[in-house]
């Protein structure tokens, strides 16, 4: 289990991805000045990069794995490696100010009592420099953004273009999270033109069920089992509305039926080993689980503890994506 988790499926997505980051760094090769040599106060301004994509898309895990392997970057995400990219988990509730204090913490710089916000970003800047960074991740950023008044977004804004457009350093400001993060983004002009964006969409069953069937054909022979065509065709469709229609989420739950047919010590992977995983995830009846009825689109996967499909027939996977998303901001 420990290699089939491990095991990482590149994709057109991720091919995309790989392909914005480098056009965000090659910014911080080009000179202002071309006959004079780069360097702190002769680099043109850098790039935002935006990864968009709901929860379970798998931005995160595509993220740390570019990083991860580039060679800009050795020692990502090791303590005390003096890494030159750094990622900020944001945590929530949070303001502003609190993002810029989770930064200087995670470079080595923690505040303790109160300090207003200019002072801290001051210091943010200051720190970024001094450690030579190059790029700076902030993930789940909406944690952030969804609560912020509008002074704390106006700040935001103009933090991220400071970032970028610093003369004497610029760095690449790389923010991930949910789609709403878009939104965000176009208030401010200045952001938007600087930006690159990078939009991990929910998944098709016609256009991508052939993809995730192959993708489940490897990670199960990197268990010494088999996911038959058989098996495989009919369940493709259940297991991406299960899913929520996210990449990440889908593997997971392909990951965690593998599992169940190793505890079966059985040599093939089957319906069975889905609905059991989905169980475990879900702790729902049998007439709630999308593996195991006949009818599963009623289903709403985005609910845990039911016993029966909801009247959910009438809504498209991204309606259904953002009643759960409502849900988790507290919506009706």
């Amino acid at each position: 289990m420990e290699r089939v988790r491990a095991k990482f499926l590149e994709t057109d997505r991720y091919d995309e991805l790989v392909e914005s980051f480098q056009e965000a760094l090659d910014s911080l090769e080009l000179r202002a000045d071309p006959d004079a040599d780069l360097g702190p106060g002769n680099r043109t301004e850098a790039k935002i990069l935006m990864v968009l994509g709901e929860t379970g898309a798998g931005k995160t895990r595509s993220l740390k794995r570019m990083f991860a392997r580039h060679d800009a970057f050795p020692g990502y995400d090791r303590p005390r490696s003096n890494c030159p990219l750094v990622t900020i988990k944001v945590r929530a509730p949070t303001t502003f100010t609190g993002v810029g204090r989770q930064i200087l913490q995670k470079l080595g710089y923690p505040i303790k009592g109160a300090l207003d916000k200019t002072l801290v970003w001051e210091r943010v800047q200051e720190r970024i420099e001094m450690c030579g960074l190059l790029a700076i991740h902030l993930d789940e950023m909406h944690n952030v953004v969804l609560k912020a008044n509008e002074i704390d977004r106006t700040d935001i804004q103009n933090a991220l273009k400071s970032m970028v457009t610093d003369e004497a350093w610029p760095i690449v400001v790389i923010v991930s999270g949910l789609p709403v993060l878009a939104d965000f983004l176009e208030e401010a002009e200045e952001d938007r033109r600087r930006a690159l964006t990078v939009n991990f969409d929910a998944l098709d069953p016609e256009l991508d069920g052939e993809a995730i069937r192959e993708m489940g054909k490897t990670l199960a022979s990197v268990a010494g089992v088999v996911f038959s065509d058989t098996v495989a065709k009919p369940l493709v469709p259940r297991l991406l509305h299960a899913g929520l229609y996210q990449m990440g989420t889908s593997i997971e739950l392909i990951q965690e039926a593998i599992g169940q047919a190793l505890k079966a010590e059985t040599d093939d992977l089957r319906r069975e080993h889905f609905a059991s995983a989905y169980y475990k995830r879900t702790a729902c009846g049998a007439a709630a689980n999308p593996f195991t009825v006949d009818a599963w689109q009623k289903i709403d996967c985005s609910r845990v503890l039911q016993k029966s499909a909801a009247p959910t027939t009438d809504k498209t996977p991204a309606e259904r994506i953002k009643a759960h998303r409502n849900r988790m901001k507290g919506k009706p």
